[in-house]
């Protein structure tokens, strides 16, 4: 890949002078002369270097600055170590150096000596900017751009298309976002001289996940890592989150972050997993359910609740009440023209009718949970406090990673502080919608049924259901296991209905994803509707 650079310079001589120089040198060079055509190349394309003048007005205009206004907008509208700068700089601009810094302008060049500069010339001032770390360690835009990629399974538009609606500043140019998902990994393996690229199943989310095996020709040396990429504001998110939440809190098998870099619209981090055996062996826990039976996946779920998670549920605090409402509106974003929404796109023929009627259950009538929840607190039976404590938020099968019955995670755009039983609500959910393939909507009704005959925690143990079809009995003992680690994680509270009101909001939260397919979505509208039942809740 060839390093791309935006020249902006108003005046025709500098302008003709430095980017005939470039393109002597090899690089790839749009040339512009002003701000508002600079900031139309930065949407349109994708550059590894901005080099421009401090001031775009007359020769002797010492007034204009924007040069300035420049770095900053790339700042703001972009990650500000998504693309290097270098600024010229005449005889009277000195003083704004030091303000330019802050902003990310990592090399200066005095206009009429631009070819040089401290014994260096041009090639190596640029070299410095992309590689060198002078200004931070490790310099955000180091880059092997002779790094070999190697993709198996997956194309970089396929990467692109991925995340190309999530991507904030996209404006449905796909060969923008290749050419910097292409800069992001010659970024993350700027040490490695080939990488083999494999894709990972990432789910709904709106980023994506790539499984990459990186090889060193000195040491002879691979490595396989999972790299996450995405939006960047998404992803400087998420690795604060790791930063917080995960770092120095998860437990004894930490999810490891080895490299985290952006270009203008995309980041990615690099994850490793202590303790584990080489990475190509790990499977998400929608493969390991598919694989195994019950008792094993049990066995992941306790190592799961007690090993890796442990530091989050065990420091929960003393109980308080709280609305559980209002905490799973705000961490699920469900609000009700959102659900509304969702049921006019999804459900038409549910439109404006309080009641639930499925032909596939005789004789069942549910209350349609979206006008029962509309504008209503759903409040605890008993007036017992419940516990707050740090979650992953979004506990899903694709953000469980096994290898050898030991447990990772991975994407922590949504940790934080959230109800205890948040991650076992969305864990269940996951394996009755998405994990669950079998049967028709009455047998998923008397498999909801079985699991709803419970109103204290402690009858968990005493649930029982049988079915010809085994997948779901593995499926029921699955959702039992996990209600005995999350009663585990609220003793001394016994009042399940805590649990059914995570439940409730979680299949409400499914109503509106697109991906599902008709009997899931169908099966999520009528669980939420026994949990409407359930919790006396009526349009």
């Amino acid at each position: 890949m060839t390093i791309r650079i935006l020249l902006v310079e108003n005046d025709p001589k500098w302008q003709k002078l430095i980017g005939d120089r470039l393109k002597e040198l090899g690089y790839e060079v749009d040339a512009v002369d002003s701000l508002r055509t600079a900031l139309e190349h930065l949407e349109r394309s994708f550059y590894h270097l901005v080099m421009f003048d401090i001031g775009l007005g007359e020769e002797m205009d010492l007034s204009n600055k924007d040069g300035m206004i420049l770095a900053k907008d790339i700042n703001q509208l972009y990650c500000g170590d998504g693309i290097a700068k270098i600024a010229f700089t005449g005889p009277h601009q000195g003083e704004m150096r030091e303000a330019l810094t802050q902003l990310g302008v990592s090399n200066f060049l005095d206009k009429y000596l631009w070819e040089e500069r401290d014994g260096k010339n041009l090639k190596e001032i640029i070299t410095e900017a992309l590689n060198n770390e002078t200004q931070r360690k490790p310099n955000p835009f180091k880059s092997n751009l002779n790094l070999q990629v190697n993709l198996h399974d997956v194309t970089l538009n396929d990467m692109a298309n991925r995340i190309a609606q999530s991507v904030d500043g996209f404006n449905g140019n796909i060969v923008r976002l290749t050419d910097e998902l292409t800069a992001l990994l010659q970024r993350l393996f700027y040490d490695r001289d080939q990488i083999d690229v494999r894709k990972v199943s990432s789910g709904f989310g709106p980023a994506g996940v790539i499984k990459v095996t990186a090889y060193s020709n000195i040491s002879g040396n691979d490595n396989t890592v999972i790299v996450k990429y995405g939006d960047q504001k998404q992803i400087q998110r998420e690795f604060g989150n790791w930063a917080t939440y995960v770092k120095r809190s998860s437990g004894r098998h930490a999810t490891i972050v080895l490299e985290h870099r952006c270009t203008p619209l995309l980041g990615a981090v690099v994850y490793s997993f202590a303790g584990s055996n080489p990475v190509y062996q790990i499977i998400d826990f929608a493969g390991f359910y598919q694989y195994n039976e019950s008792d094993k996946i049990k066995e992941v779920i306790d190592k799961l609740v007690n090993v890796t998670c442990v530091n989050w549920y065990r420091n929960r605090g003393n109980g308080k009440s709280f609305s559980l409402t209002e905490d799973y509106i705000a961490t699920l974003g469900l609000r009700d023209e959102v659900l509304l929404a969702a049921l006019q796109t999804h459900y038409p023929r549910h439109v404006a009718q309080n009641v639930l009627i499925f032909p596939e259950i005789a004789g069942v009538t549910l209350p349609n949970p979206v006008y029962a929840t509309h504008g209503k607190l759903v409040g605890k039976k008993h007036d017992e406090p419940t516990f707050r404590c740090w979650t992953h938020g979004d506990l899903n099968e694709h953000n469980i990673l096994i290898d050898h019955g030991q447990v990772w995670l991975i994407d922590f755009y949504k940790t934080g502080e959230g109800h205890i039983l948040r991650d076992f609500v969305k864990l269940e959910t996951s394996v009755k919608l998405n994990l669950l393939s079998s049967g028709g909507l009455n047998e998923r009704y008397q498999f909801e049924k079985a699991l709803l005959s419970m109103n204290e925690f402690d009858d968990v143990d005493h649930l029982s259901y049988d079915a010809p079809d085994q997948a779901f009995v593995k499926a029921f003992e699955v959702c039992r296991k996990l209600r005995q680690v999350a009663r585990d994680q609220v003793r001394p509270n016994s009042d399940f209905s805590e649990y059914e009101i995570g439940l409730l909001y979680n299949n409400l939260n499914a109503l509106r994803f697109e991906p599902f397919d008709p009997l899931s979505r169908s099966h999520a509208l009528m669980t939420a509707g026994m949990l409407c039942e359930k919790l006396g809740l009526k349009p």
